[in-house]
């Protein structure tokens, strides 16, 4: 690939600010090299130049071509900021106190945590759900309708499935009186504590009227302190309560009488009227 040319004439536009820039935009930590985003190619390029010196853009191109690209005949095309003067009239430390700003704020705007929609819990299937405890009569149930549709059950003795369910028909018999004394009990000691609460309901609410028995009184004792100029609903204008009177209904020669086609009929027929 050929040497591309470079040259030592500087940019003829106007020397770069860093202030105009975002802080974003050019790096200037003291164990790093100092480089800037190209105004015009918007690549990042060294600055040349010693501190207290003229400062410049690194000299490159902004189509950068490669070396097949070259050798068939193109060529570069010098970028308008290469070796552009840069004057540095910002500090390090004002320049850190504005990144270090800049990344707080971006940190700020976004989420520490991810929060999750809760799913919404999805009901069990009917078949999947725990059948009710079998008691003795259910038990019984079961066998007496498989020894009726069980042909081994009907032609012999009982089969293995009827042995089965006959013995656990005799097991839930023998525990049934001490399922129904469990019941019972269980039956007795929500009775009791549904009467507890009950009793101490009374109670409660009498300490809850306490608590704002001040308040009502309070209340109650500024209702009955008249307003100043002011009239309540009952000493307000008087307003009539007795019967309206009723007008005369007119009969239907009254109406007839002074009906304005009745009256021109009339002045049309007196004497001296022209007919047509």
């Amino acid at each position: 690939m050929p040497a591309r040319t470079r040259t030592k004439r500087r940019s003829p536009l106007p020397p770069l600010q860093l202030s105009t820039l975002l802080p974003s935009h050019y790096n200037l930590r003291p164990d790093e090299a100092n480089a800037v985003a190209c105004p015009d190619c918007q690549t990042w390029q060294r600055i040349m130049g010693d501190q207290g010196k003229t400062r410049t853009i690194r000299d490159h191109y902004s189509t950068d071509l490669s070396g097949a690209e070259l050798d068939a005949g193109q060529r570069d095309t010098r970028c308008p900021s290469a070796r552009r003067i840069v004057e540095i009239d910002v500090t390090i430390a004002h320049w850190a106190r504005q990144i270090e700003e800049g990344t707080t704020q971006v940190a700020a705007r976004r989420p520490t945590t991810l929060l999750r929609k809760v799913p919404t819990p999805q009901p069990v299937a009917l078949h999947q759900l725990n059948p009710a405890p079998p008691t003795a009569d259910s038990a019984r149930t079961r066998f007496e309708a498989h020894r009726a549709r069980c042909a081994d059950c009907i032609a012999s003795k009982a089969c293995p499935t009827g042995l089965r369910l006959e013995g656990e028909a005799r097991v839930l018999r023998y525990r049934e009186p001490q399922r129904a004394a469990a019941q019972a009990r269980a039956e007795q000691e929500q009775r009791l504590a549904e009467r507890r609460q009950a009793e101490d309901r009374p109670e409660r609410r009498q300490a809850e009227w306490s608590g704002v028995l001040l308040p009502v009184f309070v209340a109650d004792a500024l209702r009955r302190i008249p307003l100043h100029g002011a009239r309540s609903p009952i000493l307000g204008a008087q307003v009539p309560v007795g019967a309206r009177p009723i007008a005369r209904t007119r009969t239907a020669d009254e109406v007839l009488a002074a009906s304005p086609l009745r009256t021109q009929r009339g002045r049309s027929s007196t004497p001296g009227s022209l007919s047509v």
